[in-house]
């Protein structure tokens, strides 16, 4: 029992220094978005929306609408349309209900304030905490997660273990 002790203490060390690295890089988005409302034009703003947007969901078809748009950045959404229609009189987008593609993404990233750089080479700078019964060197978030999957799997847990312990999680944070 004492080395299974042991493997959970090192387990919750490695597991608060995630954290820790996740609450510096919130932080950091935060401070940064915060600078940006303030110094930065709203087309300047809604192209960086919309290229972070077309990241996540990719080019072809990327669910936002003007009315998300407009709450992204804090303004009206018949301001956030007359935004849309200058990028797509530049040829930029092209709209369709709910949606829009991004015909030139290169051109509306160099509409774009650059924000989201800065905020992901932070995220890319701050060390990743190494679990101490990682072998090797852990060097990326990938290689981060599967020496825990591997630490879980010394422990006996399973990924229904976990599973059911992200939804006791989910239900107390709905609460």
């Amino acid at each position: 029992m004492p080395a299974i002790d042991a493997d959970l203490h090192q387990m919750e060390s490695a597991l608060a220094g995630l954290f820790a690295r996740y609450a510096d890089c919130l932080l950091a988005q935060i401070l940064q978005s915060t600078a940006c409302n303030a110094t930065h034009s709203i087309e300047q703003r809604a192209a960086k929306w919309m290229i972070a947007a077309a990241e996540r969901s990719g080019p072809e078809r990327v669910p936002l609408t003007h009315d998300q748009l407009g709450m992204l950045l804090g303004v009206g959404r018949s301001y956030a349309s007359r935004v849309v229609q200058k990028f797509k009189a530049a040829r930029l987008v092209e709209t369709r209900p709910k949606a829009f593609f991004c015909q030139e993404c290169r051109g509306l990233q160099a509409k774009a304030c650059l924000c989201d750089t800065v905020s992901k080479r932070h995220f890319d700078e701050v060390p990743l905490p190494i679990p101490p019964w990682a072998h090797g060197s852990v060097t990326s978030l990938p290689e981060a997660k599967e020496a825990f999957a591997e630490a879980w799997a010394r422990a006996g847990l399973t990924s229904d273990d976990i599973a059911g312990w992200q939804q006791i999680q989910d239900t107390a944070s709905m609460r």
